[in-house]
């Protein structure tokens, strides 16, 4: 034995002499396995190479035993007669347990522990193939936990790392050893349920987990906008293969997060499946149009009140498809917000408004561009720097450019809004709150927000000459807006009466197909008849 091989038998060369190869090193297959044959015992027996069996182990002179793997030749005499034989073998302890640690590496969430969604596949697979022939059922219920991204921007990662961490416990905590919780995404926890023999059983079970669940909100006062969605599906009541199991229980989990009067809660249904279908159609083409630039800006006129001059332009998303129609925002703004895609896209939408602003002002048209901004690209960190980086490369005056905001955004973290609002405001740029008095309506908000401008809703200008109260809220919020030093601009002015009528209200400025409807850039005429 050279000295490695005594380091790692425990024995030294001069005691191993006389002795049998299965007291020098001992061997068995696997934990606990049977004795293995030593291989130098076959290559003599056989005069041929033999290696050991891919588990086998050995067991040192300290009664240990280590993973090893090892081959044996004979040694054959120039007469062809064999007379002993050579063994080479390793250690690989150390090589196992970094097989072992990759292993569990690509197959568990590196912060929860929990198996991810590749392990979570392979073993939904199983069940549904043993289920078939147990004549149960298999459950799934997909977690998201609503506006997570919020609590990492308001309290940190290493919170919102935290919080998952107790999250992902408890949802453990109500689960049997045959089921199996996996942490999808960030936000994202699903239940895989086997043997499941009726649904309302899951039902019961995502309604125990949600509760245990958000009882984090009594240890977590602090995160108070908190709150969990599920989305349940069954094999094989919805779907013959995992893959679209998950699906269609992401799509009932989209439906519980906009019914409201599904309560966060929803199974999947058929009537699901073609909704998904358009769903993940409409998502393609919005990607598809970010990277083919078929973002297009069209721009709707907003004239002085009192003499018909044009004073700004709002710029209006659309989505240009193949044959050149275009996809209204009605259609394409909630799933773009939902997906986040409405970040690139608002990005798009500030590149060509303020080229389009740009080349006005070259032309000597001095006015300001409105942008719509969501509350989901207002609370992204690279919103502000890209925005002032763009204001820079196209050498914008920013007190030429307008962000209109709805009042949703003041539901959340509101002390980052006013920062960002009053970093804003101090470049020159303007902040008006759109839809204003629809939503959440706050005048001891609306005292601390560094606003300038209060858009009176279209639903309020529709009803004027009709209904006495909407002439009155509208008279009051130009009061307001008059008090606090604010303009306001009336949407949705459809017609001559309406226009006059407003301005005898006092509002600033006007807005509406009267005017013009949201067109291209070239269309845009300098003054409007009123």
């Amino acid at each position: 034995m050279n000295p490695t091989a005594e380091l790692m038998i425990g024995m030294s060369s001069k005691d191993a002499v006389g002795r049998f190869i299965e007291e020098v090193m001992p061997l068995r297959i696997g934990e606990d396995g049977p004795v293995h044959t030593n291989p130098v015992r076959i290559s003599m027996k056989e005069n041929r190479v033999v290696g050991m069996a891919l588990n086998c182990q050995m067991m040192k002179q300290n009664g240990h035993w280590i993973a090893v793997e090892d081959s044996a030749a004979p040694l054959v005499s120039e007469e062809g007669e064999v007379i002993g034989s050579v063994i080479v073998f390793d250690d690989i302890n150390e090589s196992r347990a970094m097989a072992l640690k990759m292993s569990h590496t690509l197959q568990y969430d590196q912060l929860t522990n929990l198996p991810n969604r590749f392990l979570f596949m392979e073993r939904l697979n199983s069940e549904m193939a043993l289920c078939q022939t147990t004549n149960t059922k298999v459950g799934l219920i997909l977690f998201d936990i609503d506006r997570f991204k919020l609590i990492n921007e308001e309290f940190g990662f290493e919170f919102g790392d935290a919080l998952l961490k107790k999250i992902s416990q408890r949802m453990k905590s109500e689960l049997q050893k045959n089921e199996t919780l996996s942490r999808h995404n960030a936000d994202e926890f699903m239940v895989l349920v086997p043997g499941l023999e009726q649904p309302s059983d899951l039902a019961n079970l995502a309604v125990a987990i949600r509760e245990h669940v958000m009882e984090l909100t009594t240890l977590y006062p602090e995160i108070n906008n908190f709150s969990l969605s599920m989305g349940l599906s069954v094999y094989p009541d919805d779907a013959t293969d995992g893959q679209t199991l998950m699906l269609h229980a992401d799509a009932a989990l989209n439906r519980a997060k906009t019914d409201v009067m599904r309560e966060g809660f929803c199974f999947y249904s058929e009537d699901m499946e073609s909704k998904f279908i358009s769903r993940r159609r409409l998502y393609m083409q919005l990607k598809s149009a970010i990277a083919a630039n078929n973002v297009i800006a069209l721009y709707q006129p907003i004239v002085d009140a009192n003499t018909g001059s044009l004073k700004a332009v709002e710029a209006l998303m659309r989505i240009r498809e193949q044959d050149d129609s275009l996809i209204s925002p009605i259609e394409f703004i909630p799933l773009a917000e939902e997906t986040r895609l409405i970040i690139p896209l608002g990005e798009r939408m500030i590149q060509l408004a303020f080229e389009q602003l740009k080349r006005w002002c070259d032309d000597g048209l001095n006015i300001r561009m409105c942008l719509n901004i969501s509350p989901i690209q207002f609370f992204d960190p690279h919103f502000v720097p890209f925005l002032l980086k763009a204001i820079d490369e196209y050498h914008i005056n920013p007190k030429m450019v307008e962000l209109e905001v709805t009042e949703s955004l003041m539901l959340d973290s509101l002390q980052q809004v006013i920062r960002d609002m009053e970093q804003l405001r101090e470049m020159g740029i303007s902040i008006s709150i759109d839809d204003f008095g629809t939503g959440f309506s706050c005048l001891s908000y609306l005292k601390e927000l560094p606003v300038d401008v209060l858009k009176i809703d279209k639903s309020f200008v529709a009803q004027l000459s009709i209904e006495k109260p909407d002439e009155i809220l509208v008279k009051t919020i130009t009061t307001l807006a008059q008090s606090m030093g604010l303009k306001s601009v009336a949407e949705g002015v459809e017609s001559l009466d309406q226009a006059r009528r407003l301005k005898e209200l006092g509002v600033s400025y006007l807005q509406g197909y009267y005017f013009s409807r949201p067109v291209m850039a070239n269309e845009v005429r300098g003054s409007y008849d009123l």
